[in-house]
């Protein structure tokens, strides 16, 4: 499940990427737990975070997007 890509039902289109209010939120999940990345300014920051966290967190089996 590490190297999933993105849901089908993902408005933003980017994996670990959701909207809170005028913020964007990255999290990601290992292991049956969610791990808050932070909150930032755009999308894009967001998508750079979570791309950091699942190397981190997922080395081999990342996918980032």
């Amino acid at each position: 499940m590490r190297n999933r890509g993105v849901n089908r039902n993902n408005k933003v289109g980017l994996k670990g990427v959701g909207r809170i209010g005028k913020k964007w939120r990255a999290r990601i999940m290992r292991n049956g737990k969610t791990f808050h990345i932070g909150v930032f300014e755009s999308a894009e920051e967001a998508n750079d975070a979570y791309a950091r966290a699942a190397e981190r967190l997922h080395e081999e089996f990342a996918n980032p997007n």
